[in-house]
């Protein structure tokens, strides 16, 4: 069953004209950000990098592989974009903070020679310069002749990922990072298909490089609804055929939060009933409030009044409005959800 929906998949999106887009990204982490793991990571990390303690660095870093956040992703998600934000100043950082970033990771080398890590970050600070070359040198990007600043920091940032990847401890992130790149250079999309299923293979709960593909299809010049339901299946189908109904309730949570929100049903072919079972597994599992909230939206636009009802029930007081944007949509789903309860039994 997995490779008949891979060969669909892959048929869909020539029959539907796929090409890449020039633009590209860092995804959304909407449930990352308000995992309660992320502030103390966040201060620890920062605390560490600042006094250039590069054994705390290593420590925050390497440590947290072994936890998770309200949803299952592994914590050291969290450090690696916490360490970027604070890193990755752009292409023209003062000097100081460019050195002190080659100080630190020399330091960082020569303190943890075994270490994968400080390779991991140099690629990730270059992958970040290179977007922002592409912004600031757009005309760099239509030629390939002369110097182009982005595809150099690509390709110097791809020689430590491929050093990294041979290391025998190699983390989940390094799959994100090598499909970060692989997007970057624009890679034929079942090559990133490739990276994006052993991605999933090696971290079954580590969900961002396949965020990474879906807001890559949806972000094409020629996207089509069929082939990101046909993509959504493709990453939730194992081999044995088994559909992972929380990897396709992942994928359409981050699509209803990152780019169609209100018209997601009106956008996409989704199956409400599986995603309706996964919502439910990602909700037990992790009955976190934003988690529950977005339930309840989803179910709304669905015209699934009693899983709303439901879910409005176990949310209580723990309603989270940025997540719903539209106040109307807040309350017409609130009050179409109680108008069951109010009429009583049939």
């Amino acid at each position: 069953m997995y490779f008949v929906w891979r060969l669909f998949f892959i048929l869909t999106l020539a029959a539907n004209g796929f090409s890449p887009s020039a633009a590209e990204f860092n995804s959304a982490r909407y449930d990352l950000h308000r995992a309660p793991e992320w502030a103390a990571i966040d201060l620890a990390l920062r605390k560490a990098w600042y006094a250039n303690d590069i054994r705390g660095v290593e420590r925050v870093l390497a440590a947290p592989a072994v936890r998770t956040t309200a949803l299952g992703e592994p914590e050291f998600d969290l450090a690696f974009h916490t360490l970027e934000m604070i890193i990755a100043t752009g292409p023209y950082e003062h000097p100081a903070i460019a050195t002190n970033t080659a100080h630190r990771l020399q330091n960082w080398r020569t303190a943890f020679p075994g270490s994968s890590l400080p390779d991991l970050v140099e690629a990730m600070h270059l992958l970040h310069h290179a977007y922002r070359y592409d912004a600031d040198y757009p005309g760099e990007r239509r030629t390939t002749a002369g110097f182009n600043r982005a595809q150099s920091a690509r390709r110097d940032a791809r020689v430590l990922i491929d050093r990294a990847g041979k290391h025998p401890e190699t983390t989940a992130y390094w799959h994100a990072l090598s499909l970060r790149i692989a997007i970057a250079d624009r890679e034929p999309f079942e090559a990133l298909l490739d990276r994006a299923i052993v991605a999933r293979s090696a971290s079954p709960t580590y969900f961002e490089p396949q965020r990474l593909l879906l807001t890559h299809l949806v972000e094409s010049e020629r996207w089509h609804p069929i082939n990101i339901e046909t993509l959504v299946l493709t990453l939730a189908t194992y081999n044995d055929g088994t559909i992972d109904s929380t990897i396709y309730a992942r994928a359409y949570v981050h699509l209803f939060d990152a780019h169609f929100h209100t018209a997601l049903f009106h956008r996409m072919p989704v199956r409400w009933e599986r995603l309706r079972g996964g919502l439910e597994t990602l909700t037990e599992q992790h009955p976190a409030s934003w988690l529950l909230n977005t339930r309840a939206a989803i179910a709304c636009l669905a015209g699934d009044r009693d899983e709303t009802h439901a879910t409005f029930g176990r949310i209580a007081s723990s309603i989270e409005l940025k997540l719903w944007r539209l106040p109307r949509f807040y309350e017409e789903c609130r009050n179409w959800a109680a108008e069951q309860q109010e009429r009583g039994p049939l």
